[in-house]
């Protein structure tokens, strides 16, 4: 049984079991930073008013603090060709690269299947910003089809973002 704030949004322990980022961070991410603490935030409808209502949350609890790195984690589009997956990823890629939470939002709504985790990455983005964050950067885009067999026909796209 999860708790609901006023904003609508709510909470489950359920919900903090599990998840890609939930999997990766604490593997990867406590090897070089053994005292990192994980606070895992699943959103299940990306509505622009779920989005803003998160991002003004995580902006007022995290004001003064300098101790909190936020991340944001979703796959792109799903399955397609490598060229195809890249042309539609490039607008996700673009906005993210260019700090604009307003356009990916607009993405998103216009296609909101193509990344599952856009309404946490459009929250996380206004929330840096609100926190001082003035640019983000993308540090490498790839798929599924530059590991292992190198197939290219149907790929999984991936982006890190700072």
């Amino acid at each position: 049984m999860g708790t609901t704030s006023s904003s609508g949004l709510r909470s489950s322990p359920k919900w903090r079991a599990g998840g890609v980022l939930a999997q990766f961070i604490p593997a990867h991410g406590q090897h070089v930073m053994p005292d990192l603490r994980l606070v895992p935030l699943l959103m299940g409808s990306p509505a622009r008013e779920q989005v803003d209502a998160l991002a003004e949350l995580l902006a007022r609890g995290l004001s003064g603090r300098e101790d909190v790195l936020l991340v944001a984690s979703s796959d792109l589009s799903h399955y397609h060709p490598a060229a195809v997956a890249n042309r539609l990823d490039g607008k996700v890629v673009s906005a993210v690269d260019g700090f604009d939470a307003g356009a990916l939002m607009a993405l998103l709504e216009g296609f909101p299947h193509h990344a599952c985790g856009g309404g946490p990455m459009v929250a996380v983005m206004k929330a840096a910003r609100a926190l001082g964050a003035r640019e983000a950067r993308v540090l490498r885009y790839a798929d599924s089809g530059d590991a292992g067999e190198h197939d290219k026909s149907r790929v999984e796209p991936r982006a890190a973002r700072a």
